[in-house]
């Protein structure tokens, strides 16, 4: 790193982000080093709540997996935006008539393991008997996190549709 110049010659260039980092009230930067040609430094910002930070890194990771993944994640979140329902209502509202062929999820299983299970470990959608996953009456709702998220996507929606 020090030959290709991304190091400064007293190697004191990262320890003195962090310590104005820490002085401004901010969390520690991270260096990502696996980019072939760049190396990557996020900051996260200290005004910031932990919620914003929280989606932040979750939209973050989403988009690296690709916009069908992330649009999955749109139709689950908006589905479940006021109600609370069963696995079998979220896949009902999920494969709705405008959610293309390909996309749609058809077996409850993959439905299941492709889809809920991982909204319910990214904090998106929480179960409201989190103890007794199998309980008759088990439904999901949105999480604080799963709310945010809404209405940030719901922004970005309404602010593409100004541009066109």
């Amino acid at each position: 790193m020090k030959i290709m110049k991304y190091v400064n010659m007293f190697n004191r260039g990262v320890s003195r982000v962090q310590e104005f980092l820490a002085e401004n009230g901010s969390q520690p930067a991270v260096f990502n080093i696996d980019k072939l040609t760049v190396f990557e430094v996020i900051v996260k910002d200290a005004n910031a709540t932990d919620l914003e930070r929280s989606c932040y890194e979750l939209r973050t990771n989403l988009e690296t997996h690709g916009d069908e993944y992330v649009n999955m994640f749109k139709r689950l979140v908006f589905s479940l935006k006021d109600v609370d329902c069963s696995a079998n209502e979220i896949q009902l509202r999920v494969n709705s008539a405008r959610t293309p062929h390909e996309l749609r999820m058809n077996s409850a299983r993959a439905f299941m393991k492709n889809i809920l299970k991982p909204a319910i470990a990214m904090k998106l959608v929480e179960p409201l008997y989190p103890d007794k996953p199998h309980h008759p009456k088990q439904k999901y709702r949105l999480t604080d996190l799963g709310k945010t998220m809404m209405n940030m996507w719901d922004k970005e929606e309404k602010s593409c549709n100004k541009k066109d």
